[in-house]
């Protein structure tokens, strides 16, 4: 029983390990994200806000809206590309010079993520906008409190809702937001 108990204790040793490493390293966004299989419909970034938010989106919608995030999702992550090699390296010796690094890029994220919602939100009914931009809202607060906490930007080293990329069912998804 013990050598059972102590091979337990050392598989969480190491599983905490893993992800404290993957969290660092800026590849957990499953963590926040949960599991996509990245296809329109069940995991995709428009079905999972109509399904938060209670939309009711047509089909179509969900898949303008999952498109919409795709191309603001790839825009942030070409915004960030140049910047990739250089915060990896930055990163693993000292934190505050990789904020300052990120600052140089941040109003140009800003503004690619406010022309996302944009686009997302001219697909809405006002009922609906009004569900979304509380989640962004919630979003928004979510990323100030871990940016005050030096801890790790949300999207760090992660795709989003698009075919191919790591992450889940949206941009930021995992907390539960909005009004229902």
């Amino acid at each position: 029983m013990t050598t059972l108990g102590l091979i337990f204790l050392l598989g969480l040793i190491v599983g905490g390990g893993v992800v404290i490493q993957a969290v660092r390293s800026g590849n957990a966004g499953w963590i926040w994200r949960g599991r996509s299989s990245g296809r329109s419909g069940a995991g995709s970034y428009g079905a999972s806000l109509d399904r938060r938010l209670h939309l009711n989106l047509e089909p179509a919608k969900r898949d303008s809206v999952t498109a919409v995030s795709c191309r603001g999702m790839a825009a942030m992550d070409s915004i960030r590309m140049p910047l990739r090699q250089p915060m990896d390296s930055l990163s693993k010796l000292i934190r505050p010079a990789v904020d300052s690094l990120f600052q140089t890029i941040r109003p140009a994220v800003e503004l690619r993520r406010d022309q996302t919602r944009n686009e997302i939100r001219a697909l809405l009914t006002p009922p609906q906008r009004e569900r979304y931009d509380s989640m962004n809202r919630a979003d928004d607060e979510q990323r100030k409190k871990m940016r005050d906490q030096g801890g790790p930007q949300p999207n760090s080293g992660s795709g989003g809702p698009c075919s191919g990329s790591p992450g889940g069912p949206g941009p930021r998804g995992g907390f539960d937001r909005g009004t229902r």
